[in-house]
């Protein structure tokens, strides 16, 4: 690697020396860039932007203008002087220790200072610092206006910086979002953005006409306002449309019957019996519009996937409501939508995945075994639906790559050949997803995940496609907080109801196909609970070990209410695995639970007991001599075991994770049954215990 100050030297000598145009308006102002300077560069570079280099040097493609807000040149300077990040600048300090920079500072009277060298990255603009020589303006507050000197400067800068470099686009620093989707746009984090309105708009209208000889690029195409508008305000009276009564995830054929009935009541939808399960358990199309375009969405065609179905009922609500009407009779005299709200009641009867022929419908598009996919195809070919989305739920342990979010929501554009090739029919499916991304982006930001395209010949979603439907998957994941999706619900409400108006308004057609791929892939890295540098001893020898906690839901019939099984997924260094909960055991020892010294007759005897005094003890188990047949589970912050128990004094992978954590021999946390029960006086209302028998 080249010494900082000589490259930094270098270049700021060729910048002074290598254009045609006359660089006498140019005064060099060098800000300190040493190593520490040229180190911070290249790890923004790598953090934020993936790109590893060895010099923090960029390729110009923008010329992007600011204000500093600061009325005079000194302190303007002195904000761009030193490497690394003040302390105040707590907006951003989260992203880098990088100072924020600039290329130019321009002074109140026209005066042009160049601070680095054009070719150096600067931190001045979210996303595009690698591609951006930066503009400061001095001033910019109310008592400070940008002066006419400054705005003659700039445009003087910006003919003279086109004359060096393959400048594409000049851009103003509140317009800096409107790339998000551009192929220049790197920022890997989807929730890191500030708020910007300099140097506005009135500025960047003159700049821009005084240079329009000079042709540069309009700007990318901003969101699709007019729909996000729309939604958002439609998001705002949710709950007027939310279907009553399903505030769990858990419900049968027989539950949404009702909700069925009150539309078959209502003349503005159209509600048919198209077919029955294996069961003989009906299934019904609901459709709503008199539009050309004819959309299909199916929901639940794995028995324990029932997000989308819940938000399936709050649109038919929307759609029924009194609110909106505008915009609604506008929308469906373009579109004409069908609803199959749950393809797979005898799954759901179960809450299992398969039906009761035991096969995913999900792979039966090719032998249409199944009573449930032969509806699916036949409703599908009889309309000849020009879109369709397959509306699924995923495990909640998939996080976004790279990152500690959850997939909370994940989409795909199933391929419908084992190229991945990409036709009208697919492509227009990329652009949906794109524009749902980008709204998506505003409620779950960093929490889109992307599936992947690999062809599957038996699948729907990609023989669908392969139709003549351009086809969305949409997959519902985990959300912090939410165990039965009711926020994941809405996410489904807003993101289905965005597509459904871009697709009246044929928004969809201005998106950018090349942004399907920038939405980050689906990883598996997630843990529900993440305890991370534990010791551990074995055989006499010091280990450290992460353990990757996962609950596995079991619902208990006979109490009707969900319980968790807890059990160790992986165990290691899981450094690069993430938690939606996580705990810092470093200094912390293992110890395995230990068994309460009394044998009680029965569960009542359990529930009299002094659960805190028994963990600061470090107990763990309680035998009991009756153990009911019919329970499993119960209330209590303890594991009940048969006599015959004896307490593992090893972690194995699979098994379930009940232990304590001390330190010099004192208890500070119980992990009973995967949860983490603080001793310190920590609040904890964990009561999720349960019954090994022998």
């Amino acid at each position: 690697m080249r010494h900082p100050f000589v490259l930094f030297i270098s270049l700021l000598l060729l910048s002074c020396s290598t254009a045609s145009t006359n660089t006498s308006r140019i005064i060099d102002k060098p800000i300190v860039f040493n190593e520490e300077r040229e180190e911070l560069s290249l790890a923004y570079m790598k953090d934020r932007y993936g790109l590893e280099k060895e010099d923090p040097t960029i390729v110009p493609k923008m010329v992007v203008l600011h204000w500093t807000a600061i009325p005079t040149l000194e302190r303007s300077f002195a904000a761009f002087k030193d490497p690394h990040l003040p302390g105040s600048r707590t907006a951003i300090s989260g992203a880098s220790d990088l100072n924020v920079s600039t290329h130019f500072l321009v002074d109140r009277d026209g005066t042009i200072y160049r601070l680095m060298p054009e070719t150096i990255l600067g931190r001045h603009v979210i996303g595009l610092n690698h591609t951006a020589i930066g503009v400061e303006n001095v001033g910019g507050t109310s008592g400070t206006p940008l002066t006419q000197a400054q705005l003659e400067a700039n445009i003087w800068l910006v003919r003279y910086l086109k004359t060096k470099y393959d400048i594409e686009y000049v851009v103003g620093h509140h317009e800096y979002t409107r790339f998000e989707d551009h192929e220049l746009w790197l920022e890997k984090d989807a929730g890191y953005r500030t708020q910007k309105s300099d140097p506005g708009d009135d500025f960047m209208e003159k700049v821009r006409a005084a240079t329009a000889d000079l042709n540069f690029q309009p700007l990318p195409t901003p969101a699709p306002e007019k729909t996000f508008s729309l939604i958002r305000k439609i998001v705002d009276h949710y709950q007027d449309y939310k279907e009553p009564g399903f505030e769990e995830r858990r419900f049968k054929h027989n539950d949404i019957m009702p909700v069925i009935q009150k539309w078959q009541k209502n003349d503005l939808f159209e509600v048919n019996q198209v077919g029955k399960s294996i069961e003989n358990r009906e299934l019904y199309l609901i459709s709503i519009g008199s539009g050309e375009t004819d959309v299909l969405l199916w929901s639940q065609m794995h028995g324990d996937e029932s997000t989308a179905t819940m938000a399936v009922f709050d649109i038919l609500n929307f759609l029924a409501h009194d609110s909106f009407q505008k915009e609604k009779e506008a929308m469906l005299k373009k579109v004409k939508l069908h609803f199959l709200p749950m393809l797979n009641p005898d799954g759901a009867e179960v809450f299992q995945r398969r039906n009761s022929l035991g096969i995913d419908v999900n792979r039966d598009a090719l032998r249409l075994q199944s009573p449930e996919a032969k509806t699916l195809k036949r409703v599908r070919d009889s309309l000849e639906a020009d879109f369709g989305f397959n509306l699924h739920d995923q495990s909640m342990y998939y996080n976004t790559q790279g990152s500690e979010n959850p997939a909370t929501i994940s989409f795909l554009a199933p391929a419908y050949n084992y190229e991945k090739s990409i036709n009208d029919v697919r492509g227009n499916a990329m652009k949906l997803i794109v524009q749902m991304n980008q709204l998506l982006q505003e409620y779950a930001p960093g929490k889109v995940g992307r599936y992947n395209d690999d062809f599957e010949p038996r699948a729907f979603g990609d023989n669908i496609q392969k139709w003549g439907t351009s086809t969305v998957l949409i997959e519902s994941g985990g959300f912090p907080g939410d165990p039965e999706k009711q926020e994941i619900r809405k996410l489904n409400f807003l993101t289905i109801l965005s597509a459904i108006f871009s697709i009246a308004e044929e928004e969809y057609e201005s998106m950018a196909i090349a942004n399907y791929s920038k939405i980050p892939e689906n990883d598996s890295k997630l843990y529900d609970l993440k305890i991370k540098g534990l010791h551990y001893a074995l055989f006499g020898e010091q280990y450290i070990l992460d353990l990757g906690i996962n609950h596995s839901e079991v619902y208990s019939q006979n109490e009707k209410q969900l319980f968790y099984r807890s059990y160790i997924a992986d165990q290691g260094d899981l450094s690069t695995n993430f938690g939606y909960n996580t705990l810092d055991a470093s200094g912390f020892d293992f110890e395995p639970g230990k068994i309460y010294a009394e044998v009680l007759p029965n569960l009542d005897a359990v529930e009299k007991l002094n659960f805190s005094d028994l963990h600061s003890k470090g107990v763990a188990y309680v035998r009991v001599q009756n153990l009911p047949k019919e329970r499993s589970y119960f209330y209590y912050p303890i594991v009940v075991v048969g006599q015959n128990f004896k307490v593992s004094e090893e972690i194995k992978v699979g098994m379930n994770p009940t232990f304590f954590l001390t330190k010099a021999g004192k208890s500070h946390y119980a992990v009973i049954n995967g949860f983490v029960v603080p001793l310190d006086g920590e609040a904890s209302n964990f009561k999720n215990g349960f019954i090994i028998r022998n």
